[in-house]
């Protein structure tokens, strides 16, 4: 048997061992090192590099990594590195509950929430069993991080106090809990409180930010727009206020909201499912609102921000097209970011703000497009404060020697989540396995179940969305963007197994873009990825995308 050491600093610093492997800390003293298509979002998106280094953003560059990142671990991705995606509108806790078959639309929220005997029955006894009767409300919390990180959700809105701070934000941001080193200042108002805390409108106004359910019905309800007005009413107009849903608020009112600096989250999906219509959100754009989008939660809303763009998007197509990709692409990263007050540390690829950073595969030649058209399987990385939380087990795994958790596999990608850095959270696993069993006990089973991570493999999802969409496109066509592109031409693979670096050539990119390949990166033994540019003989790069998604002329 080996001797045990002796002096009480080597002893310690054995003892510490374990714990540093399993948090990656031995790995990442020298920062982490992503390379690729950088969409700063506060400027065009170029190829060059990130440097990580503790819990924040140290460089961010054009071309090849300065000497500073040497020491760097470099990280296995080879894609788009986009700010992370900050979800302006949610109900987390919820999020372990799948989406409501509701029996009908509404005039608004009270209609559903007060006087809906199968909300009670579908999500409310189940919420209540769940966080009250058995007390799982970490389980919960961890399920809903994990579904957001999925999807490139870096923080979520919407955690009541006793829900937030459960464990410290090890996973995804709690927006309500202290972030970058600040405490939280802000406070979350489901209805307009009583007349009696309106009238201490300056402590109100103090909050940094308050965000409140307002006019949440369909356009021209007369309850709905009677509260609509009541911000005006009680001199509630002020830029830290943040307005969600809105549907009903008449567009005479949104100059007034542009005018006080008040911002506005936008949940497509489910204003759809539950009123059958949204917010004028072209109007409120036009009029200069800060507009962010939202997910909602799970029993009428998307998983995370990637399905809710594709909603966005749809609108979008339908009604003239009266946003840019770049403007939906900010409506989940800079906006957000204004509308929570985090604008010095979250929603672009800055140097000195916080490293919260998604990495998608590039799927789409234009960087904003791709985003739009992401889905989780497409998410190769996501880091939170500096830490590689969720992502391709591949890529997460070597910068986790102590190992990480693995959540599930995605048309066949494996996922994984780091493991826990707080003795407070939830393994994975764990989490899991006590939540499939709440689900079997008699007060769930056969009314509900646990709401899958993914929304590619929920068929479920999109048999509420196809029962529900009626007339409305935004929900009915969501379903498009999780299929797989069918091949339109032999694959890469077999011609480009050891491709020849210095031989350029020709492809095509879905959804049939035609390309030149203008030069060859082996990023990993027989992984192969080509810089692109669109068009024939073109010599100006556009990004990278990988040897096996192009199609090549046979």
């Amino acid at each position: 048997m080996a001797a045990r050491p002796s002096h009480p600093l080597v002893r310690l610093a054995l003892a510490l061992l374990p714990a540093l492997l399993l948090a990656g800390g031995l790995r990442a003293q020298g920062g982490y090192l992503l390379q690729g298509t950088v969409v700063p979002m506060d400027r065009p998106p170029f190829e060059g590099y990130v440097l990580v280094r503790d819990s924040g953003i140290a460089l961010v560059g054009t071309g090849a990594p300065p000497p500073e990142a040497a020491g760097a671990v470099r990280v296995g991705t080879t894609g788009v590195i986009y700010p992370g995606l900050l979800d302006a509108h949610n109900h987390p806790t919820y999020n372990v509950l799948p989406l409501w078959n509701a029996p009908r639309t509404y005039d608004n929220r009270y209609q559903w929430r007060r006087g809906e005997p199968a909300y009670a029955t579908y999500v409310t006894r189940p919420y209540s069993f769940l966080r009250d009767s058995v007390r799982v409300s970490a389980q919960m919390a961890v399920w809903a991080e994990v579904r957001a990180l999925a999807g490139g959700t870096t923080a979520l809105q919407g955690w009541g106090p006793r829900d937030a701070q459960q464990f410290g934000g090890d996973l995804a941001r709690e927006a309500e809990a202290p972030n970058y080193g600040h405490p939280w200042r802000g406070g979350t108002a489901i209805d307009l409180p009583p007349g009696t805390v309106l009238g201490r409108r300056d402590s109100l106004l103090a909050l940094s930010p308050w965000t409140l359910h307002l006019a949440e019905g369909r356009p021209g309800d007369s309850l709905s727009v009677h509260q609509a007005d009541s911000l005006h009413q009680f001199r509630l107009l002020a830029p830290r206020v943040a307005v969600i849903h809105g549907t009903a608020v008449p567009v005479a009112q949104l100059r007034a909201y542009a005018d006080s600096g008040v911002s506005l989250a936008w949940s497509p999906i489910s204003n759809g499912l539950l009123y059958g219509a949204t917010t004028p959100i072209d109007s409120a754009w036009r009029a200069g609102v800060n507009v962010s989008i939202g997910s909602d939660w799970g029993p009428s809303g998307s998983k995370n921000l990637l399905g809710e763009l594709k909603a966005a998007d749809l609108w979008n197509q339908a009604h003239g097209r009266p946003f840019s990709d770049s403007v939906l692409a900010a409506m989940v990263t800079v906006h957000p970011a204004r509308a929570l007050q985090w604008q010095a540390w979250a929603g672009t690829v800055t140097q000195g703000k916080a490293a919260d950073l998604v990495v998608l595969d590039r799927i789409r030649l234009d960087p904003y497009r791709n985003l739009i058209e992401a889905t989780e399987r497409n998410v190769q990385l996501v880091f939170v404060g500096g830490r590689p939380v969720y992502g391709d087990a591949g890529v997460l795994e070597p910068l986790y020697p102590g190992g990480v958790e693995r959540v599930g596999t995605l048309l066949g990608r494996d996922k994984a989540v780091s493991p826990p850095a707080t003795a407070a959270r939830p393994t994975f696993a764990s989490t899991r396995d006590t939540l499939h069993r709440l689900f079997a006990h008699a007060a769930l089973a056969g009314r509900t179940h646990l709401d899958p991570l993914f929304a590619a493999t929920d068929t479920a999802f999109f048999g509420v969305l196809a029962a529900k969409a009626g007339p409305l496109t935004w929900l009915s066509g969501i379903v498009n963007y999780y299929r797989q592109p069918a091949a339109t031409g032999p694959r890469s693979t077999d011609a480009y197994a050891r491709p020849d670096p210095s031989a350029p050539g020709t492809g095509s990119f879905p959804p049939g873009v035609a390309v030149t390949i203008v030069e060859k990166v082996e990023v990993a033994p027989g992984r192969w990825w080509a810089l692109v540019s669109p068009g024939p003989g073109a010599t100006r790069a556009v990004g990278y995308v990988r040897m096996e998604d192009l199609f090549v002329p046979p």
